[in-house]
């Protein structure tokens, strides 16, 4: 364990915050976390999601959980593991400035600390604090997407009514006895025609929800382009994280370090045959010939960041709400507003009272000195860092962002991200800057060469559900883990149960910390 004395300050209480707080604090690091909301827990906050919003079905549990309990058990892990007491909530960082030392090379070489301003929200005192590694843990829904759509004001005029996702909650406590826990989204779309703009995974659930509770007069959504849904269980009963989210199952996704010929055209061959196969068994499941709903793209080169599982029980999905007329999809570009419509760029439109806005969310650190965002963005949002966690043209061991590479296992990779800056701030990581960015440029090219050009760009922006085995082996051995101290019945629970953190945590032993 480091006894380094050195101060690190972790900026966002989610998952990836938590994480880091904890990881860095057993390492004898002296943490302090600032929160901008006045609780922890990032996403899963109460008033900080959807309605109905719960975990991905891909963890190893039979129903998924709802968000209350997660929020529930990070605030009890946090407490539990000494973390909580380690945050501030109700703060701003309005600006991080990096510190230069001349024996570092100066402002021409790396920075070898941070100098934060921040500001406390109730009170407006604002005040500073400093420190040598800086975590930047703001994740990637801090900050909801809200585009300027034309026509919005006549809109509202006539009294239509515009929410983010992410708005849904406060909407809904704003109503006459509603704020009691517990109320569903039908006390807000009641008797209303209501279009959600979007089908991405919080668009999708959503208007799942929206059409299951009866309430409002109509229900649209918006589909700007057609993508594979997973649905939870395949013909016979077979739940989806089997085939598809164990490692056997991963190893027939494009593979990023692919093995060498004759095995790669073999590996090729398997993984095409296995892909039909899949996309066969989602057809006789989910509807989605009758409601001309069958993606363009094959399913293994359109694994997008908004992958997702169609929400709903059997027998009450969303692509049978869609079948039985519950659920009205159109497909196309939302445009704007006019007086009580919605309007596609076709310049068709749809009565409206409610437009619910499913359009995701954009990352913000504009905290950091364009300089330094300079050398981690890219004009498309694309990330310049190694394993998207760590930019290393800025350098040294001060800074590292992370919960931007998000995969099927945030919980798994979030842990495995932050051991990762440990080791690499102990300088125990041997990987030089020319190997990162050549690894960089390998997993772009892969990224161009296998997958449609959306996917692609989620690729490079840090989405690493197409690759999230090969992204989390690269962090684990990149820090010197190995899987040698597994028995053979561990070796097989690797390979075809879904993914454990226990695992994980025996190959994560073998890292070597002097």
């Amino acid at each position: 364990m480091s006894q380094s004395g050195k101060k690190v300050i972790v900026v966002g209480a989610g998952v990836h915050g938590i994480s880091a707080a904890k990881t860095f604090k057993d390492f004898g690091y002296q943490v302090t976390v600032y929160e901008r909301q006045s609780d922890l827990g990032g996403v899963w906050a109460p008033e900080n999601h959807w309605p109905g919003m719960r975990t991905p079905p891909q963890l190893d549990v039979e129903y998924p959980v709802p968000a209350a309990n997660v929020y529930a058990y990070l605030r009890a892990y946090a407490e539990e593991q000494g973390v909580a007491p380690l945050m501030k909530f109700q703060t701003d960082v309005v600006k991080a400035v990096p510190v230069y030392a001349k024996e570092a090379g100066g402002d021409a070489g790396p920075p070898t600390g941070w100098a934060l301003h921040l500001r406390h929200q109730p009170s407006g005192r604002e005040f500073t604090d400093a420190c040598d590694v800086l975590i930047v843990a703001v994740g990637l829904y801090n900050k909801p997407n809200i585009p300027q759509y034309p026509g919005l004001d006549a809109f509202k005029a006539g009294g239509g009514q515009v929410l983010h996702t992410q708005q849904l909650w406060a909407a809904l406590k704003k109503l006459p006895d509603c704020a009691a826990a517990g109320v569903g989204l039908g006390a807000l779309v009641a008797g209303k025609r209501v279009v959600v703009v979007g089908n991405g995974k919080s668009g999708d659930d959503v208007t799942h929800l929206i059409a299951d509770s009866g309430a409002a007069k109509s229900v649209t959504q918006i589909c700007r382009s057609r993508t594979w849904v997973v649905p939870r269980f395949f013909p016979g009963g077979l739940h989806f994280k089997y085939p598809l989210c164990t490692r056997l199952g991963c190893a027939l996704l494009k593979p990023l370090h692919p093995p060498v010929w004759p095995f790669s055209w073999l590996h090729s061959l398997l993984a095409w045959g296995n892909w039909r196969m899949v996309e066969a068994q989602i057809k006789m499941v989910q509807p989605l010939a009758q409601i001309k709903a069958v993606p363009r793209d094959a399913i293994e080169r359109s694994i997008q960041g908004a992958v997702h599982i169609e929400p709903g029980s059997p027998g009450n999905t969303l692509f049978k709400m869609v079948a039985d007329g519950r659920i009205t999809q159109v497909d196309g570009e939302f445009g704007g507003f006019g007086a009580g419509v919605a309007q596609l760029a076709s310049g068709a439109t749809l009565e409206a009272d409610l437009v619910i806005l499913a359009t995701g969310y954009d990352r913000s650190i504009s905290f950091l000195p364009p300089e330094i965002t300079g050398k981690i963005l890219g004009p498309k949002g694309e990330l310049d860092m190694y394993l998207k966690i760590y930019p290393q043209e800025v350098g040294g061991s001060s800074l590292f962002i992370t919960g931007w590479d998000v995969g099927l296992y945030p919980p798994l990779e979030a842990d495995l991200a932050s051991r990762w800056a440990v080791e690499m701030v102990e300088g125990r990581i041997k990987v030089t800057p020319d190997q990162m960015r050549a690894y960089n440029k390998h997993l772009h090219d892969w990224a161009d060469a296998n997958f449609t050009p959306s996917t692609a760009l989620d690729i490079k922006r840090g989405f690493a559900h197409s690759f999230s085995i090969d992204h989390m082996d690269d962090m684990l051995y990149s820090m010197g883990g190995n899987w040698r101290s597994l028995t053979w019945g561990e070796y097989l629970t690797l390979y075809t149960a879904p993914i454990s953190a226990g695992l994980y945590g025996k190959a994560m032993a073998a890292i070597k910390t002097k």
